[in-house]
C-alpha cells in the first residue's frame, strides 16, 4: 500500500486570502473536502467556479446544503468576496453558526 505525504492547502501571498484562510479553507471542504481535488494555492483573486473541479450546480447545492437555501451566493466571485458576503449574512460564521 503507498502512502501519501498529508496535503496542505498553500495561499497565495495576499492580504485579502491570508487574512481569510481559515473561512476559505472551510468553503474549499464543503465544496469538495477531498484535498487532492482541492487547488494548490489560491490568490485574493482567485474565482470560485474556476477554482473547482465541480459543476457550478454541484457547488452551489452542497453550500446551500451548509448554509441554508435563504444565504445568497455568487459563485463568479473571488473567495475573498464570497467569504465577506457569507459574513454580512451570517455575522457570527464560521465560529459560532448557531
Amino acid at each position: 500500500m503507498k502512502h501519501h505525504k498529508p496535503f496542505k492547502i498553500e495561499f497565495a501571498d495576499s492580504h485579502g486570502v491570508k487574512k481569510r484562510a481559515r473561512e476559505i479553507h472551510l468553503i474549499l471542504n464543503i465544496i469538495d473536502p477531498d484535498p487532492k481535488f482541492q487547488p494548490d494555492f489560491l490568490s485574493d483573486e482567485a474565482l470560485v467556479l474556476q477554482s473547482t473541479r465541480m459543476e457550478e450546480d454541484i457547488v452551489f447545492a452542497r453550500l446551500r446544503a451548509y448554509f441554508g437555501s435563504s444565504i445568497e451566493l455568487k459563485l463568479n466571485d473571488t473567495f475573498v468576496e464570497l467569504v465577506d458576503s457569507i459574513k454580512r449574512q451570517i455575522p457570527n460564521w464560521p465560529d459560532n453558526e448557531g
